[in-house]
């Protein structure tokens, strides 16, 4: 009860600043580009068309973005020449994060299974991380994890899961950094794009439970590189500063637009100047794709508000 209360006075007090005019500031290196209720629509496409994807990666390659997390699940290889436009800008792109979803332990034998056990073995040596711990905790367990299709796992090389975790009103005010997976940790996809956008490995990361995560030598800009800390609590969870409401706190760039600024070249030129450096987190907003939930200042809020909060307060 006393966390409960604790939350909803929490809430108060972002609505309040939102309303006073104290949000956070927006960093101007995290660029959001979206699939919203109008894209498939001004690009003539269907709901499943990946080819689109395909010219956004390679959009984006081109412009010289830093890294791209992607926040769109392709669980399901679709037909050869749909997939084949994605799966061939994902190996000529920069650092792209997939998604993976991570399925909670639910029963103590879980990991008794022989086959499973060998399975997760090697699963867990591309998906997850393997930071010195010099405080333990009480993290989520993963049971088991599901990564993108196929090919399109083969292709990448980083992987962060996009598991959400409400709290008992059902609202999102905490994103889980780590899942205990195997031998190692799965990062929140959040996480794995921040280690990547700063040029951190897991070697460089240090995690004390109740307190923060560290990591070392994080590059900031050009030429600085110091320490980065990220509070956590004793389950290695992120609270989130939210800005305020969904329209109001990040900027966010449709697929469409994005592809029609790149085919005009005075367009183009500020766009390249824009993406370039940055750190681009690709999500699908739209009704069709459901992926919301209640937040502290809508009851239907896009779950990407999620990554891009964790991001920006990173």
């Amino acid at each position: 009860p006393i966390g409960s209360l604790n939350d909803r006075m929490t809430d108060q007090l972002f609505r309040l600043r939102y309303l006073i005019g104290l949000e956070p500031r927006a960093s101007p290196r995290l660029i959001h580009v979206v699939v919203n209720d109008g894209t498939r629509t001004a690009l003539g496409v269907t709901r499943w068309d990946r080819r689109v994807f395909g010219q956004v990666l390679d959009l984006l390659r081109e412009s010289e973005a830093r890294v791209i997390a992607c926040d769109i699940f392709f669980q399901d290889a679709s037909l050869a020449n749909n997939d084949a436009p994605l799966l061939d800008a994902l190996r000529r792109s920069t650092t792209v994060v997939l998604p993976v979803l991570v399925i909670p332990e639910e029963r103590a034998d879980a990991s008794d299974n022989p086959i499973a056990a060998d399975r997760k073995s090697l699963q867990g040596q591309r998906i997850t991380i393997n930071p010195v711990v010099t405080r333990n905790g009480n993290p989520p367990i993963g049971e088991d994890v599901v990564p993108p299709f196929l090919g399109l796992s083969e292709a990448a090389v980083t992987f962060g899961h996009i598991n959400a975790s409400p709290d008992l009103d059902g609202v999102n005010r905490r994103v889980p950094l780590l899942y205990r997976y195997w031998e190692g940790y799965v990062p929140a996809l959040s996480l794995a794009a921040v280690m990547e956008y700063f040029g951190v490995t897991e070697r460089n990361i240090a995690i004390s439970f109740g307190r923060y995560i560290i990591l070392r030598d994080a590059r900031i800009g050009d030429d600085e590189r110091r320490e980065v800390r990220i509070p956590i609590d004793g389950q290695g969870r992120m609270i989130l500063d939210v800005p305020g409401p969904w329209v109001d706190s990040f900027a966010s760039f449709p697929v469409q637009n994005l592809i029609a600024a790149s085919l005009d070249d005075q367009s183009r030129l500020h766009l390249f100047d824009l993406l370039e450096g940055s750190l681009v987190v690709i999500s699908d907003v739209s009704t069709t794709n459901r992926d919301h939930a209640p937040g502290v200042f809508e009851s239907v809020y896009p779950l990407s508000g999620l990554h891009m909060t964790a991001l920006n307060s990173m």
